[in-house]
């Protein structure tokens, strides 16, 4: 099946293209990086998959918004939402791996918290899928600080993995992140005047502002700065 479209304009970062059609399938996503070199893309149709899955927090967690993305292509975002009995279901995605996860709390930078793990999806077979989202009670307290002292406004992430991003969209990429079938949470915080706090594990921490990134343990994460923990 073939079809064609344009984009003419300059990118300034990375886009998930992805085609589908009802009766025809879907194609994989994939990730084209930023620029103004025009390029020529092959989406190719094939049959889709689904997945099932049920969350929980201490109780069936109903009303929560899933989602999925394609370990890689995490622009590529396939939403819904738990029921009553925390269940959902994914339907008509291309067979590949993805990170899903619920999300609780806001969208964009506000804060939250999501608890992802790797789902491998094959033609034809919908995969099914548990996730415990049950927070801990430990309390982290998070000072950011920069060259010019305690950050105004930053941006705190909290990962229950050992990462070593070279920066914010490498964070974001996923590929490079441990994911499996053991749940990881990551929480996400704002922090302002230098402060932020988080609940959850044993965690790594990287604070942002603008490009600049800190963190709480030895070693580098991007331009390491300082950063202390209570």
């Amino acid at each position: 099946m073939a079809g064609s479209c344009s984009k003419v304009s300059a990118v300034h970062s990375p886009w998930s293209p992805v085609a589908g059609k009802a009766d025809a399938g879907r194609s994989p996503s994939i990730r084209v990086p930023p620029g103004t070199d025009s390029a020529t893309l092959d989406l190719v149709l094939a049959p889709t998959t689904g997945l099932d899955g049920k969350v929980t927090r201490g109780k069936p967690a109903a009303d929560v918004v899933i989602i999925a993305n394609p370990i890689g292509v995490v622009g590529s975002n396939f939403l819904t939402t738990t029921g009553p009995a925390g269940t959902f279901a994914l339907d008509a995605i291309a067979p590949g791996a993805y990170i899903v996860y619920p999300m609780f709390g806001g969208g964009g930078p506000r804060p939250k918290d999501m608890y992802t793990r790797r789902a491998i999806v094959v033609t034809r077979k919908h995969d099914k899928i548990d996730i415990d989202a049950t927070p801990d009670t430990l309390a982290l307290t998070v000072n950011v600080k920069g060259p010019a002292g305690a950050a105004a406004m930053a941006q705190v992430i909290v990962v229950e993995a050992a990462v070593d991003p070279v920066n914010l969209e490498d964070l974001r990429d996923s590929a490079g992140m441990p994911f499996s079938e053991t749940v990881i949470p990551i929480y996400m915080r704002r922090s302002r005047r230098g402060h932020g706090d988080a609940t959850g594990y044993s965690h790594r921490l990287c604070g942002v502002e603008g490009t600049v990134q800190v963190r709480a343990d030895q070693g580098r994460c991007g331009a390491a700065q300082s950063a202390s923990s209570s």
